[in-house]
């Protein structure tokens, strides 16, 4: 392998731009001089695409890029910016998919990449994002289909919750049938009683408590 193949190979071989510097520190052993004549003549061919980058100085740094990778904001010359199109591959997606459910903080910071890229990557995995926390595709289904809906259109699991009643067991004497009963069993015995349902006693039609529990349970009370 020739110098000039050497230095191309070393260049595409990463997404990124190469000072000399770095090329030198590559490859040690190289002659400094030789190597700007290699580099020169991959410029001239079209293999390898030359910026000179500006700097805080005044001054300018060469680098040496494949041509296909863009000015990407600074960050094909600085090997630790993450570059603003980052190209997903299917490993991303599977660690993407492998860390949910997550928040955007925590898979950004386990992968690596920005919020930006975060929901980026989640359009390629169809995940949702329910309340700050992305889920994979299909929770929000599982959500919606694990509420109840009557008939009538009712959500039964909407949240709501209902008191449970239970009936007093405190006593009182009955003079009419000369019983101990329940304000409950009252309550019931008259109102069967009103209604001449079958075998309701005929002493608790017209009773003044029974008809005083069912005006006070009118009121909810």
């Amino acid at each position: 392998m020739t110098l000039s193949e050497t230095l191309r190979t070393t260049i595409t071989s990463a997404r990124r731009a190469w000072s000399f510097e770095e090329l030198t520190q590559a490859h040690p052993a190289m002659n400094r001089a030789s190597m700007h004549t290699a580099l020169r003549e991959l410029v001239e061919a079209g293999e390898v695409a030359r910026t000179n980058v500006p700097t805080s100085k005044g001054r300018s740094i060469p680098y040496w890029r494949h041509p296909s990778i863009a000015v990407n904001g600074g960050s094909a010359f600085d090997p630790s910016a993450p570059s603003r199109r980052l190209k997903y591959t299917a490993a991303t997606v599977a660690e993407f998919v492998a860390l949910l459910p997550a928040t955007t903080a925590t898979i950004a910071t386990a992968l690596g990449i920005t919020s930006r890229q975060v929901e980026a990557v989640s359009r390629r995995t169809h995940a949702v994002n329910i309340r700050g926390v992305w889920h994979p595709r299909g929770t929000e289904n599982k959500a919606q289909g694990s509420r109840h809906m009557d008939r009538d259109g009712i959500d039964n699991d909407s949240g709501q919750q209902f008191v449970a009643f239970v009936a007093s067991t405190v006593t009182f004497e009955c003079t009419r049938r000369g019983l101990r009963l329940t304000d409950a069993e009252c309550y019931d015995s008259h109102l069967n009683a009103e209604c001449r349902m079958k075998g309701a006693p005929a002493q608790c039609r017209g009773c003044p408590r029974g008809q005083e529990q069912r005006v006070e349970y009118a009121r909810g009370a």
